[in-house]
């Protein structure tokens, strides 16, 4: 049922999954898919307003995007919404909070994990953190080639300090 429902054209037969969703919520009303695929319609019925969102983000327009997330950040778009937040004046913070709560939810997620070290390393005095976690996610199959892109990013940014040696070395091991 969840597949059924996933299977639909995207944003063009709502109706039709929520017809799904309603089926596998009678058979299995507990089960971890069905918060899921309410999640993946809610995303289906505000693709509009979604695209839009994402079309300001990757223009620059944090601000904007984050107006046009208009709700809280919930389901899938709630790592989209941290990293916008993460971007815009005074967002670090609360981004960071908010990341670091979809990881502990998500522990297993790669991709939650590697926007959180990547976050961290935006700010001098969580870089070392973040390159920590970019450093153990290098090996990661699905996000190793990302997360490598970013330590070697990350370690520019801490510039030449004698301390930091053992961070390049560790790098260059890799």
């Amino acid at each position: 049922l969840y597949g059924m429902a996933r299977a639909q054209p995207q944003g063009q037969n709502v109706e039709e999954a929520q017809r799904y969703l309603e089926q596998l919520r009678r058979a299995h009303p507990n089960h971890r898919l069905v918060e899921r695929l309410q999640q993946d319609i809610g995303v289906q019925r505000n693709s509009a307003q979604v695209q839009q969102a994402r079309d300001q983000a990757r223009a620059g327009q944090a601000e904007q995007a984050l107006g046009s997330y208009q709700a809280a950040p919930t389901g899938p778009l709630a790592l989209e919404y941290y990293q916008t937040l993460g971007g815009t004046s005074g967002g670090w913070d609360e981004a960071r909070r908010g990341l670091e709560q979809l990881a502990r939810q998500s522990p297993d997620d790669a991709k939650i994990s590697l926007a959180l070290a990547q976050h961290l390393t935006y700010r001098e005095p969580t870089r070392r953190e973040g390159i920590a976690q970019l450093a153990r996610l290098a090996g990661h199959p699905e996000v190793g080639k990302a997360a490598t892109d970013s330590w070697r990013k990350a370690l520019a940014w801490t510039g030449s300090r004698a301390a930091d040696i053992p961070l390049y070395q560790a790098f260059l091991r890799a």
